[in-house]
């Protein structure tokens, strides 16, 4: 269990257990979108008995993203359903990926590479591109703004985006954010500036993740000249 903080989204829950918002709504009784409150208690693994859906399609992000956990109570500890914007359409993503090779993704900034000072440090498969700070930071493919903030205080200023139902590119250690939850943003596309991170240093920290795990991103970017 999880006891929720003010600042807390289910998306920024999702993110720091590494769960897919969709399976967290499901074991907690939620929408993706739902309103959640400060020193609730959120499920982080299936109830008992829970059978996951069987070739379901896939649940779609809300348009705007998931609301920030608020102080109140409500009856039976239920958190309330947030409203949602009436006649917004559905946000559109790319066909989901493969699990290696893919083609399409874009190295988010230029610099130099430090792959295993972000592992030692981070204990992850997130890689650290060190730079200028005050450099662009770009979308490593086209998407939806899910997170943009500093509540996850282990990546700074942070921007993640969301590809598609399974796929995520989160931006850690910013200076400065450029867009806000909610915008569609296409690959290449400024999305931050580049702050710093550990011991100082101009950084980018990167990630991508498939169904809330970390991947390689190497493996998943073009090859460097």
């Amino acid at each position: 269990w999880y006891t929720v903080e003010a600042g807390d989204t289910l998306f920024s829950i999702a993110w720091r257990f590494r769960h897919p918002v969709s399976d967290l709504a499901a074991w907690n009784g939620l929408g993706d979108g739902s309103l959640i409150l400060v020193d609730q208690r959120i499920r982080l693994t299936p109830p008992p008995g829970y059978a996951a859906p069987v070739s379901s399609p896939a649940t779609r992000v809300s348009a705007g993203g998931a609301p920030a956990a608020q102080r109140g109570s409500s009856p039976g500890g239920a958190a309330p359903r947030a409203s949602s914007p009436q006649g917004s359409p559905a946000p559109s993503f790319p066909p989901s990926r493969p699990a290696s090779g893919a083609t399409g993704w874009e190295w988010p900034t230029g610099g130099s590479l430090d792959v295993e000072g972000a592992r030692a440090r981070d204990g992850d498969y997130g890689i650290r591109i060190l730079g200028t700070r005050g450099q662009d930071i770009m979308a490593s493919d086209g998407g939806k703004i899910m997170y943009a903030g500093d509540g996850l205080k282990a990546y700074g200023l942070l921007v993640i985006v969301q590809h598609s139902p399974e796929w995520l590119s989160a931006y850690g250690h910013n200076e400065r954010i450029l867009v806000k939850e909610g915008d569609e943003v296409r690959a290449g596309q400024p999305i931050a500036t580049m702050g710093v991170g550990p011991g100082n240093a101009a950084m980018l920290h990167f990630e991508i993740r498939r169904n809330g795990k970390p991947v390689e991103p190497v493996g998943l970017l073009p090859p460097r000249g």
